[in-house]
């Protein structure tokens, strides 16, 4: 299973944080609206929780690209609090969209379009996504260096797999 880095989630956010006009209430509708520009994400991996049997991974990961954003001074608002988007937010999305390949006459519509960013960029869209594994932290993997081989869940297992790769 894999879940897109807190990175990969910022320009989302942004993105359906300006189609809402500005401002939202976080709750499950948007949250879908963000995962709605990662394809490669199933229903099993959204419902993932951490080890305190309590919290989605998904949602935390989102939480935390808040924290990011709001630390960058491109959005406002707590997690029990209605977020915001800031001019610089604003700014960001549109530079974002322009890097990643997206016409500079297309950015305005895009914006206020529904497309996902996924099925508008198709390729260019090819955000870093954590290796989940039962045990131990996340760790950030960009497509491209997928492991072929399952990710070790233990320390045991790492060992073992180090040795054998000798």
């Amino acid at each position: 299973m894999t879940l897109p880095s807190q990175p990969s989630i910022e320009l989302p956010l942004l993105l359906e944080l300006e189609r809402a006009g500005g401002s939202v209430r976080p709750g499950p509708e948007f949250y879908n609206k963000v995962v709605a520009h990662f394809p490669d994400i199933q229903p099993a991996d959204r419902e993932l929780v951490r080890r305190n049997g309590r919290t989605k991974v998904w949602e935390n990961t989102v939480d935390w690209a808040r924290n990011s954003l709001r630390a960058q001074g491109q959005m406002y608002g707590g997690k029990g609090d209605g977020w915001q988007i800031t001019p610089a937010g604003k700014t960001r999305l549109r530079k974002d969209l322009l890097s990643l390949g997206l016409p500079p006459a297309d950015v305005e519509g895009f914006v206020s379009g529904r497309d996902t960013i996924a099925s508008r960029l198709g390729h260019q869209w090819r955000p870093k996504q954590l290796a989940l594994r039962r045990a131990g932290r996340p760790r950030e993997i960009s497509v491209q260096d997928a492991p072929s081989e399952p990710v070790p869940e233990t320390k045991e297992e790492a060992r073992s797999a180090r040795v054998r790769g000798s």
